[in-house]
């Protein structure tokens, strides 16, 4: 089940970057939702918000050691996390993999979510894989402290 998750989560992230390349790049922003959601193309050469650019094959080998070490966990404490945990942990995994394909495909990130919050701030530009890392990772944060209580 949660290699399903991360086949159909990998194929979405896939999908809506090629889109965002197709029809993007070198285009002007979509405007979606004023002041809160438009797709605007960005070829990120760093990691989170565009930060350390020049290391691209350093954050492949990261990328992929991250994969290969979650999904290792998962195997080894299968009966010892929930299916939701193993979700969390399988789409921070598929986001790690899916920006990775694209260091190595593009020698970029392709980032085209952008939003400004209704005006309170301007988030940086980023895409479907950034989503799995940041939401599960502080989902699994949020969980660890559930589970420390009880």
């Amino acid at each position: 089940m949660i290699y399903i998750v991360l086949f159909i989560a990998l194929i979405l992230d896939q999908i809506t970057k090629y889109w965002a390349v197709v029809n993007l790049k070198n285009s002007v922003s979509i405007n979606i939702i004023d002041k809160w959601l438009e797709f605007s193309y960005v070829e990120n050469t760093g990691v989170a918000f565009g930060s350390f650019k020049g290391y691209k094959f350093l954050f492949i080998i990261l990328s992929i050691v991250a994969f290969v070490a979650i999904l290792i966990y998962i195997n080894k404490y299968k009966n010892k996390i929930s299916l939701f945990e193993k979700i969390l942990y399988i789409l921070i995994a598929t986001g790690a993999i899916g920006n990775c394909i694209d260091r190595i495909r593009y020698s970029f990130v392709v980032d085209f979510i952008h939003s400004s919050l209704g005006g309170l701030y301007d988030f940086p530009v980023f895409n479907l894989a950034d989503i799995y890392i940041s939401i599960s990772c502080i989902l699994l944060i949020f969980f660890s402290f559930l589970k420390k209580e009880s």
